[in-house]
């Protein structure tokens, strides 16, 4: 008994440690120092790139830190933002951190770039003593300037005392000398307190918000309610960003609210960056992905007059190299993944799950989505290219999963997202007709979507050509059509041998058995008179020999009996 109890406690323990919530009091080794490099090598190679680019460095910028990232990497994402403020952790003998420190000018050889930080609600609930780091550490980027805006502002010396409060002494205990033209979260605050004093605000108050650079979910929420309103237009969803993640986080507030600074801090924000450490899932593969940076392009445009911003993603996976645009990110996740068709037929269960993903990307972000995606999504899974058998498969395992893959590719087509063609479209209209004919009950996304069946009814009622009532003398049989009957109608009756007079006479009236939904039927020509006459012969002598066939095994059977 006693030896089962010590690994269940053992087992407990471990548990307990590794579960257990983070506190803003407590410590923790977040980042490590491997970490750091990691994250400071990301750092420089961004700053480096956008520099030769574009010949400046930007002043500004945005960064994603998500919790699962975080404990995958032990903290890449927030060294990357540290560095980029010119800021270092300083470690313990065991790993653990003790403090910062900031990093020379001379020897950064650079400008301080201003970072806005968003975080994850589980990156809040797990990670506090990070996110109280990255805040000290964007502080720390403030007080290297702090006796260059004492000297050339002293209408701010209050507010800039308020400001760096929570750091103490260490405000001041370097140079504090560094020009704002070299400290870009410095010469950012300056602008913003002067708003905010313009406003009619205390210097204690102007002071502490324009220092707030640390924004996300309030305190009990989680996601950016992007994804639960993704059919909105996206000029509604771009105002549902800031309302959502704009609550401030940091050592003296923790989740007030304050969607006007968030806003204000976004302005003027042209590059925003994202961390992939692990290929188990991508970007396609749920909604958080797009619903915060999806989210984030859409308000970063909204905000600067639909000026396109950029969202680069910091890989640490990727073959082709850690900085990725979103664009090449997204078509190489469906190069190697859901257009693969040994990728599909090994993880066949997960193959469907991509496209509401792509939908997100394509409202919040079309520049990354490009429209051979919609096309090869189409090809590869409703069109089988590959030849494996995808739709029996997928309606043997989930025939709603392949109800909504169908749905959302008319629904691109509709918004214009994808122009396929006339035959694609029919196709597209008929098997969404046939599923949710024989699966729609219990698909609660067609259930939400209902206005596709009148599209798919009203499309191929218009590309069906009407079967003409009488045909003229010799003139060749009618050729097989395609028929759509609503629910409820009975199938179109066959139509009987000219009277005497040449008038038809009408069909008997029949009973419409019910019907859940639009059916699709395959109408044949019949009657006699369809038959080529020079058949007649042949079918005759089928005829006899069946019934003499009839006749010979009737009768043996009958003297058995």
């Amino acid at each position: 008994m006693g030896r089962k109890i010590v690994p269940i406690l053992t087992l407990g323990i471990i548990l307990a440690v590794c579960c257990f919530p983070a506190t803003a009091g407590g410590n923790t080794a977040s980042p490590s120092r491997a970490a750091y490099q990691k994250g400071k090598d990301l750092a420089e190679a961004v700053t480096a790139g956008v520099y030769k680019q574009q010949g400046l460095f930007p002043k500004k910028v945005a960064a994603l830190v998500w919790c699962g990232e975080t404990a995958r990497d032990e903290g890449i994402m927030a060294s990357f933002v540290m560095n980029l403020l010119g800021v270092q952790p300083v470690w313990d003998r065991e790993g653990a951190i003790k403090g910062l420190e900031l990093i020379p000018a001379r020897e950064l050889a650079r400008p301080r770039l201003d970072v806005v930080v968003i975080i994850s609600g589980l990156f809040r609930d797990n990670y506090a003593p990070t996110v109280v780091l990255m805040e000290r550490a964007w502080k720390m980027a403030l007080a290297a300037s702090a006796r260059e805006i004492a000297r050339d502002c002293p209408e701010l010396k209050d507010a800039l005392a308020a400001a760096l409060f929570s750091l103490g002494t260490d405000a001041y205990s370097a140079e504090g000398g560094e020009p704002l033209a070299q400290n870009f979260p410095a010469s950012s605050w300056v602008d913003l307190t002067k708003k905010y004093l313009a406003a009619g605000e205390s210097p204690g108050i102007a002071g502490r918000l324009a220092a707030a650079r640390i924004f996300g979910p309030s305190v009990h929420g989680y996601g950016a309610g992007i994804s639960r309103e993704i059919k909105k237009d996206r000029e509604e969803l771009a105002t549902l960003y800031p309302d959502q993640l704009g609550h401030s986080y940091g050592e003296e507030t923790w989740g007030g609210e304050n969607a006007f600074l968030f806003k204000e801090h976004l302005k003027d924000i042209e590059f925003a960056f994202h961390s992939r450490n692990t290929e188990l899932y991508g970007l396609l593969d749920n909604t958080v992905s797009y619903d915060y940076g999806g989210g984030l392009l859409l308000c970063l445009e909204k905000l600067n007059r639909w000026k396109e911003a950029k969202l680069f993603i910091l890989s640490e996976t990727a073959p082709s190299g850690q900085i990725q645009t979103l664009a090449g990110y997204i078509a190489g996740e469906l190069s190697t993944k859901y257009f693969n068709p040994r990728w599909v037929e090994a993880n066949f269960e997960k193959s469907f799950d991509f496209l509401p993903g792509l939908w997100g990307w394509q409202v919040t972000s079309p520049h990354a989505v490009q429209e051979w995606m919609w096309q090869a999504a189409y090809d590869t899974y409703l069109q089988d290219r590959y030849g494996l058998n995808v739709r029996q498969k997928i309606i043997q395992a989930n025939p709603c999963l392949l109800i909504r893959f169908a749905g959302i590719l008319i629904a691109a087509s509709r918004k214009g997202y994808w122009h396929p063609d006339q035959v694609a479209l029919k196709e597209l209209a008929t098997s969404w007709l046939q599923l949710t004919a024989a699966y729609g009950g219990k698909c609660a996304w067609y259930q939400e979507n209902m206005e596709i069946t009148n599209w798919a009814k009203s499309f191929l009622e218009k590309a069906t050509p009407t079967a003409p009532e009488t045909e003229e003398p010799g003139g060749p049989a009618s050729k097989t059509a395609l028929k759509v009957r609503d629910p409820g109608e009975a199938p179109a009756p066959d139509k009987k041998s000219q009277g005497p007079a040449g008038g038809e006479r009408k069909a008997e009236k029949q009973k419409a058995p019910e019907r859940r939904a639009y059916e699709v039927e395959v109408a044949q020509p019949s009657g006699l008179s369809k038959i080529d006459p020079s058949l007649l012969p042949v079918i005759g002598v089928v005829i006899l020999v069946i019934a003499r066939t009839v006749k010979h095994f009737g009768g043996r059977l009958k003297r058995q009996g």
